[in-house]
C-alpha cells in the first residue's frame, strides 16, 4: 500500500443531536469516535501509551530492531508448532496493521509491516503518527479513539483522567475484550498495574504515585454520557434522522460527525 494515502485519512466520527438547551439526545456512528488533535491530548495519556506499547517511540525509525529479531526468533518456534506468530510491534507498526494491512499473523505480513512503518516514519512526524494512532485504535465497548474511550469508561474528558484511568485505557488495545474492566475486572487491574509499573520505570511518574495508584480500585462511571441521554420524543428524533439521511446520505451521517441542533425544548416537551 502507498503510505501517502494516510495524508487523506479521515477517521469516521459520531453524529450527535442536541436540543436547543444543549442536551445530547442521540448519537449515530459507524465507529464511535471523537477525533482529538495531538496538541489537545495530555502528556499523561501519551506517556501511558508509550510506557505500555513503545517506550522508544521517539527515537527509533518506526521499527525496533531488537524487538523484531526477538519476536522473529520466537515466532519461528511458534510457527513450527502450528501456533500463531507473536507480536513485538511498535506503535507505528500497529498503525500500519490497523490502517494498511490485515490482522493475519505470519512472517510475510510482519516484513510488510516493518517496511511500511519505516516509510511512514520518513514521511510523517512522530506527533502525527501518535495522533493517528490514539484516534484510530479500538478500546472495546464500541469506543474508537482515546477521547471516546475516556467518556465510555469514565465519563471524563482527557484532561480529567488520573494516572490509574490513563493506565486502564493504555492497557485496553492489547486485548479490548479480555482486559476490559466491564468483562474481567481482575485481569484489567493486573494489566493496569503492569502499565503503571512501566510508567514508573520510564520515570513518567514518581514512586509515591506508583504506590498510590497501584492500590486504587478501578471506578467505572455509573453515569456514563450515553445513560444521560433522555428520550424527549423518539418519534421526532427518528424523523430528524430520516431527514438527515435524505439530505446528506448515510456515509455523512454515520461517518462524518455532524453536530445537529433540533427544535425540541426538553423542559416543555
Amino acid at each position: 500500500p502507498n503510505v501517502k494515502t494516510l495524508l487523506e485519512y479521515r477517521p469516521s466520527t459520531v453524529t450527535r443531536l442536541y436540543t436547543k438547551t444543549g442536551l445530547l439526545v442521540a448519537e449515530y456512528a459507524k465507529e464511535k469516535r471523537i477525533f482529538t488533535p495531538y496538541t489537545q491530548i495530555p502528556s499523561l495519556i501519551t506517556n501511558a501509551f508509550l510506557a505500555a506499547e513503545d517506550h522508544n517511540f521517539f527515537t527509533h525509525s518506526g521499527v525496533n530492531i531488537y524487538s523484531v529479531l526477538r519476536a522473529g526468533l520466537q515466532s519461528i518456534t511458534k510457527l513450527s508448532q502450528n501456533k500463531k506468530a507473536i507480536g513485538g510491534s511498535t506503535i507505528t507498526q500497529q498503525l500500519v496493521k490497523t490502517l494498511l494491512l490485515d490482522n493475519k499473523r505470519d512472517i510475510s505480513r510482519k516484513i510488510k509491516e516493518a517496511v511500511l512503518a519505516y516509510r511512514i516514519s520518513t514521511l510523517y512526524s512522530k506527533e502525527q503518527i501518535l495522533e493517528l494512532y490514539l484516534n484510530q485504535i479500538f478500546f472495546g465497548n464500541n469506543a474508537y479513539g482515546i477521547t471516546a474511550a475516556a467518556i465510555e469508561y469514565f465519563n471524563k474528558q482527557l484532561t480529567d483522567l488520573d494516572i490509574s484511568e490513563a493506565a486502564v485505557l493504555a492497557a485496553l488495545p492489547k486485548a479490548p475484550s479480555r482486559i476490559n474492566p466491564l468483562n474481567n475486572m481482575k485481569r484489567a487491574i493486573m494489566r493496569r498495574n503492569w502499565v503503571i509499573n512501566r510508567m514508573y520505570k520510564q520515570k513518567f511518574i514518581t514512586q509515591d504515585e506508583l504506590e498510590y495508584y497501584i492500590k486504587k480500585p478501578i471506578k467505572l462511571s455509573n453515569n456514563k454520557q450515553k445513560a444521560n441521554i433522555k428520550v424527549v420524543s423518539q418519534f421526532y428524533i427518528e424523523a430528524v434522522l430520516q431527514e438527515l439521511l435524505q439530505l446528506f446520505g448515510p456515509k455523512v451521517v454515520y461517518e462524518d460527525g455532524l453536530t445537529v441542533v433540533i427544535n425540541i425544548d426538553e423542559n416543555i416537551q
